[in-house]
This record gives structure tokens, C-alpha cells and sequence, in this order.
């Protein structure tokens, strides 16, 4: 979820600032997460993702309010 709320937050205007160090700890931990499940079904990976994403726009949407 990190992840995802640190993308997010630059995509809308966020007040951090994504630097070359941080795109590449963003980039080592999805691979690392994409390597977890190995070659498992599809499904589930997308639900996870699903939730981390909703999870992340929540403090997205209260910080702004």
C-alpha cells in the first residue's frame, strides 16, 4: 500500500516530491511483490491490488478534506 499511496499522491499534486532514489525503492519493491506469487493464478493477485488501491485513497481523500 505504500507504494500505491506514493504514486497516487504525485499523480493528484501530493506536496512529496519523488526523486530518483525514491522511484527506484518504489521499482525494487514492486518487483519484489511481483515475484511473490510466482506463476499462481491472476485472480487474486488483482484482488490484493484492488484493496491495497482502495486502501490508499482513503488517507488520500481525508488529508484533503
Amino acid at each position: 500500500m505504500p507504494i500505491i499511496v506514493a504514486v497516487l499522491a504525485w499523480l493528484t499534486g501530493g506536496s512529496n516530491r519523488l526523486t530518483v532514489t525514491r522511484w527506484a525503492g518504489l521499482l525494487a519493491g514492486l518487483a519484489g511483490v511481483a515475484l511473490l506469487p510466482g506463476r499462481s493464478a491472476g485472480w487474486p493477485i488483482t484482488e490484493v491490488l484492488l484493496v491495497a488501491v482502495c486502501y490508499a485513497i482513503g488517507p488520500l481523500i481525508a488529508s484533503r478534506s
